[in-house]
């Protein structure tokens, strides 16, 4: 049965939205189950830093905030603009070589729009980066059967333990894979659970360190990491969000209809259900629903 999210609103559910949930303890062990986890599933931008780990393995530098920016979906503030122009200036090129579609930014005290602020910019300067240190094409570098693009198959395929079941094509315009919720949580775990030199584990480090670099300032993903330092979330389009905890504990979840305004609830239900829990998380899992400006009801999980 899928985990169910209310919309209350003076007292009267108004809207209800089903979710899809994984958790794992730190032995792998199932502990939330709900709806169909084995069945392929798209993942989005939640498989960012998978496709990062393949970045580096085929020779890409980026350290720090610089590689957090590189799994991110950023809310296109100044410091993420000026970081995604670092990785293209310091590769020799610069924001005419993106090929992600030209976007407004998430954050709405900007008003600018270019491929610069869309939100994935941060890979696919990350992906250019890594075309230049091997002397691969760049105009091509987001067609499936580049040299990157297929190394980046390779990746989700080894990590996650499974075969790709469909691919198609991201929001960015980069190749989407689908694989099933297990197979991302299964994929999420090897992070933190890798050897502290490993590139897994830099990633980990890198994201959980600099949360804000990964995604925003004020957005959700920021706020759960900064709640529990040893935690790194990735959410993605359509309301998809995967996570990992230092010592392997690890989730995923899947909003149906792909309301974003469900996905934190329900992920902090998920954290919840193997033992991880802050104060602060006590909004994020049942956010006001207002009316004329004040709260007269909440978003609630069972």
């Amino acid at each position: 049965m899928s985990m169910i999210v209310e919309v209350v609103r003076s007292g009267f559910v108004e809207s209800t939205h089903l979710a899809r949930v994984l958790t794992v303890d730190a032995q792998a062990r199932p502990v939330e189950t709900r709806g169909a986890v084995h069945v392929p599933a798209s993942p989005r931008s939640s498989m960012k830093p998978l496709q990062a780990l393949a970045m580096l393995r085929a020779g890409l530098r980026l350290e720090d905030e610089l590689l957090a920016l590189a799994c991110a979906s950023h809310s296109g503030e100044p410091f993420h603009v000026e970081g995604v122009r670092k990785i293209l200036s310091d590769a020799g090129l610069d924001e005419s070589a993106l090929q992600c579609p030209e976007d407004y930014p998430f954050d709405r005290a900007v008003t600018e729009r270019g491929r610069v602020y869309m939100n994935c910019s941060g890979k696919h300067a990350a992906m250019l980066a890594t075309c230049v240190v091997n002397d691969w094409p760049l105009e091509t570098y987001r067609e499936p059967a580049h040299p990157l693009q297929r190394a980046i198959r390779e990746t989700v395929e080894e990590l996650t333990g499974e075969r790709v079941a469909a691919s198609g094509v991201d929001g960015c315009g980069a190749p989407l894979f689908f694989v099933s919720m297990l197979g991302v949580v299964k994929a999420f775990r090897a992070f933190p659970l890798s050897s502290p030199d490993s590139y897994e584990r830099k990633i980990f480090d890198a994201m959980r360190t600099y949360p804000e670099w990964t995604s925003g300032t004020d957005r959700p993903e920021a706020k759960l990491m900064r709640a529990l330092p040893g935690l790194m979330v990735k959410a993605g389009a359509e309301a998809f969000e995967a996570f990992a905890f230092e010592d392997g504990r690890a989730g995923a979840i899947k909003v149906e209809d792909g309301h974003a305004r469900a996905r934190t609830p329900v992920t902090v239900a998920a954290l919840r259900s193997v033992g991880l829990d802050a104060p602060e998380l006590a909004e994020l899992g049942a956010p006001a629903v207002l009316g004329g400006g004040r709260p007269v009801g909440e978003l609630r999980v069972r």
